[in-house]
């Protein structure tokens, strides 16, 4: 037979957990990081060879090279965006949940 007995809320041990909040965090920024830091090196070699190279194969080279760098720049700016906003949407979920609790408390009208 089931036991009906209803525990209530404020005894059960409840840590809000927003470690894969800061794991996400501090990942994006590592790899925006090691792409802005690639950018910067292949952007160094294209130049090298670029000032060797000369014809047809160049320009169109240097035309789709182009669109990759924007494109990787775009990629690691991105990453540092969604890393930022992540932080805003951590603090709003912290935020919620401690509205939530004093609201269940009885608490809503001081800290």
């Amino acid at each position: 037979m089931a036991d009906n007995t209803k525990v209530p809320v404020s005894t059960y041990d409840f840590k809000l957990d927003t470690g894969c909040f800061n794991d996400f965090i501090t990942h994006s920024k590592n790899l925006a990081q090691q792409l802005s830091d690639l950018k910067s090196t292949i952007d160094g070699a294209k130049d090298v060879l670029m000032f060797s190279w000369a014809g047809e194969g160049r320009d169109m080279f240097e035309k789709k090279y182009y669109m990759l760098s924007i494109k990787l720049g775009d990629v690691a700016n991105n990453l540092y965006d969604m890393a930022d906003e992540l932080i805003e949407w951590e603090q709003q979920y912290i935020d919620q949940d401690m509205a939530s609790a004093k609201a269940r408390d009885g608490k809503t009208k001081r800290y």
